[in-house]
């Protein structure tokens, strides 16, 4: 009797630890399809030069070019930004610092960047009234690594409750509070993803025309609310014949702009 339930729990422990090595080799494979290719870092290299050279516009056309493969990149995100803000087109380039922050948080060069950017058109990367390192720590981790974290967290906290259950008394104590740090800390992980979703706007965007004018409908026929520089971020309400109503961040105001005035992160 007490071989068989030996057996079984063993066999719970295999089946458990089996289940941790697939995750483990997706993970792996994930990462080495992430991998670069040598023909982007060539690409790469021949933007860089172009950059170099001063020629910011062909640059930058190849920079959106890699961009195409890997929109997601901060590094290129970022060089194109640098690009667009050297040509004047300062609200693609907040676009363009805006995606890379959004990707590499912590990365001061980008912060400094956007920063510098959106206080030429108004605004500030930390709202007024925040401090500085309140909002340093908010935003620390991207969106997608408080993902990562959370679903590591989590099946280390499943992997380490079923050892607990199935191992002998001895043992399962040894996995029962590791197993439980790791489900509270998938909590938080979790709660801070979940703040910053809620707090980020649904459907942000930035105006990228030079003094755009916000109307109270869609058309030109409607008054003329105010003006709005080009590189100050709003949120896309809704859109109607070729027209965006936007609420602009800054001012808490609403109106309405062209669609092409407003480029969509």
């Amino acid at each position: 009797m007490n071989a068989s339930k030996g057996n079984e729990k063993q066999r719970k422990v295999l089946e458990a630890w089996g289940h941790f090595h697939r995750l483990s080799l997706f993970a792996l494979a994930f990462a080495f399809l992430s991998l670069p290719s040598a023909a982007a870092d060539a690409s790469w290299a021949s933007a860089q030069k172009l950059y170099d050279a001063g020629d910011f516009s062909a640059a930058a056309d190849a920079y959106q070019g890699l961009l195409a493969t890997d929109p997601g990149s901060a590094a290129l995100n970022y060089d194109l930004g640098d690009c667009l803000y050297r040509e004047g087109k300062l609200g693609p380039a907040v676009a363009s610092f805006l995606r890379a922050y959004k990707a590499a948080p912590r990365d001061g060069d980008i912060a400094y960047n956007l920063n510098l950017a959106l206080q030429k058109a108004g605004e500030s990367l930390v709202p007024d009234g925040t401090p500085p390192f309140v909002f340093q720590l908010f935003h620390g981790l991207s969106r997608a690594e408080l993902a990562g974290l959370f679903w590591v967290l989590w099946w280390a906290a499943l992997l380490l409750l079923t050892l607990h259950l199935v191992l002998s008394r001895r043992a399962s104590r040894a996995c029962l509070k590791p197993g439980l740090a790791c489900l509270a800390l998938a909590g938080i992980a979790g709660l801070w993803w979940l703040a910053r979703v809620q707090s980020a706007p649904r459907d942000p965007g930035v105006i990228v025309q030079a003094d755009a004018q916000i109307r109270s409908g869609p058309g030109e026929n409607f008054s003329v609310g105010f003006t709005a520089p080009a590189g100050r971020r709003v949120t896309i309400l809704d859109h109607k014949h070729g027209w965006v109503e936007v609420g602009v961040l800054k001012e808490g105001a609403e109106g309405w702009l062209p669609s092409d005035a407003v480029e969509r992160l």
